[in-house]
């Protein structure tokens, strides 16, 4: 080339594939989490707006969800989407760095969610708008997203479908999986209301309305046993409290219920306990973001802390985060947490430290009778054991570290340093137990304790 001649250039697009993105941020999502991320944003509107305060900071709000294999619709009251939000980052695949919604107590932080669930579902989407000042509607097609060159998305002015100011989403074209999901009798459709109501538990307690297909959710309220006499050694859950950085921490573990006495285990009811209930739930905004967690992630096995045992089925922990959405410990589909985050390293000492008392008490009083310490106990809601502590019914002690800490400790009952007698159980088939009653009493409907007793009666007296 010489000196005097001009270098060609070519232009070389590097703008993204539509398919790629869309494939790339449903792939990692299941499709419960995407219609949960759906109900986030419902909360998140009614926080916005500044309405959530409170005993029942949601009272009066709702979010409606339908589907079938035709359609998925979720509809609610919670303030809808202003347009200048929508013009700037709502329809946006991701939020820009200028746009970040750090509003504390909202939970949605990457601004992807809407957008994740609507490609997860389907490929045609309405989603009409009804807030104060406009009301407007944007729809997505098959159209829209086969045409890589055009990125933009249109409002259009219209009447308002629904009567109070909130949101109405409509996806309809849904994918094979989807239709198959959703179908009457399949497991999805038996399944996510529970799932709902683990994940919105104390936001239902707090006055929120969800329904599923018409039918209302109700909430699952953790509870905790509290023995609220004033020994020292009584029975009360583990209780720590902090601040750091910005925001604000509540944790309690301990009993979620009386256990099964030896009577009622020889009844044919039902165990009140269930592995599933016990563990660590995490909560951050009043979103569960992880449920019942019996793993090393929430302290179990590792630093001293036994691994989960049956033994330790009725052992249960809360964990409650409040503050700026990107300062909390939550992964992006919000369905778990960052183990990594040096916030939640921090707070997880202290549930290692309360789970350690009370593996330790049910270890320590394996094969003695405790009737009697837990019928002084009485289960206590999660929102009831913060109001306690915030009126001082727990002594509480200063944690060195980051921000403001302090715990309270509870001095469970220690076991009887000199034990008399001991607490005998096993168990045998029901037809031997009877054969063996008829044999001791003629009569072969005596309860297991009182066959296992005369059995035991009948070699001592041999014995002596």
């Amino acid at each position: 080339m010489s000196k005097n001649a001009i270098a060609t250039t070519t232009e070389i697009p590097a703008n993204p594939a539509k398919a790629f993105f869309v494939e790339m941020i449903t792939r990692d999502i299941e499709l419960q989490d995407a219609i949960l991320d759906l109900l986030d944003n419902c909360v998140d509107g009614i926080r916005r707006n500044g309405k959530a305060k409170g005993d029942k900071p949601y009272q009066g709000h709702y979010a409606h969800i339908t589907f079938s294999e035709d359609e998925f619709l979720i509809e609610d009251n919670c303030g809808g989407i202003p347009l200048d939000i929508a013009e700037k980052y709502a329809f946006m695949m991701g939020r820009p760095a200028k746009s970040k919604d750090s509003k504390s107590g909202t939970i949605g932080v990457y601004g992807i969610g809407m957008k994740r669930a609507i490609f997860k579902i389907g490929r045609s989407c309405v989603v009409h708008s009804h807030a104060k000042k406009n009301t407007f509607e944007v729809t997505i097609n098959k159209q829209w997203l086969d045409d890589d060159t055009n990125w933009k998305l249109t409002a259009v002015e219209t009447k308002p479908v629904i009567k109070s100011n909130g949101t109405r989403i409509v996806i309809s074209d849904l994918h094979p999986t989807i239709r198959n999901e959703f179908a009457e009798g399949s497991e999805f459709r038996q399944k996510f209301p529970g799932v709902v109501r683990d994940a919105y538990s104390l936001l239902l307690e707090k006055g929120f309305e969800v329904k599923v297909n018409a039918v209302k959710i109700a909430p699952k309220l953790p509870t905790l046993l509290w023995d609220k006499s004033k020994k020292a050694d009584s029975l009360k859950p583990y209780i720590y409290e902090a601040e750091i950085n910005g925001v604000s921490v509540f944790l309690a573990v301990g009993f979620r219920e009386k256990p099964d006495t030896q009577a009622s285990e020889e009844s044919d009811a039902k165990p009140r306990y269930s592995s599933e209930d016990a563990g660590w739930t995490i909560v951050c905004n009043d979103r569960v973001v992880l449920p019942y967690d019996k793993t090393r992630q929430t302290g179990w096995g590792w630093g001293g802390v036994p691994s989960y045992h049956t033994q330790f089925i009725g052992i249960t922990g809360f964990v409650i985060f409040e503050g700026d959405p990107a300062a909390l410990p939550m992964t992006t589909t919000k369905r778990g947490v960052d183990a990594n985050s040096p916030l939640y390293t921090t707070v997880r000492e202290r549930m290692q430290e309360g789970l350690l008392r009370f593996t330790k008490f049910t270890n320590d009083w394996k094969g003695f009778e405790t009737t009697h310490i837990f019928n002084k106990s009485d289960p206590v809601a999660l929102p009831k054991i913060q109001e306690l502590a915030n009126r001082g019914e727990v002594k509480f002690n200063k944690v060195k570290g980051e921000g403001t800490q302090r715990q309270a400790l509870p001095h469970l009952p220690e076991r009887p340093k000199e034990v008399s007698d001991r607490l005998i159980s096993f168990r045998r088939p029901i037809k031997e137990i009877k054969a063996v009653s008829q044999l001791l009493f003629e009569n072969q409907d005596m309860s297991p304790s009182e066959v296992g007793e005369e059995c035991f009666n009948l070699v001592l007296r041999k014995v002596k």
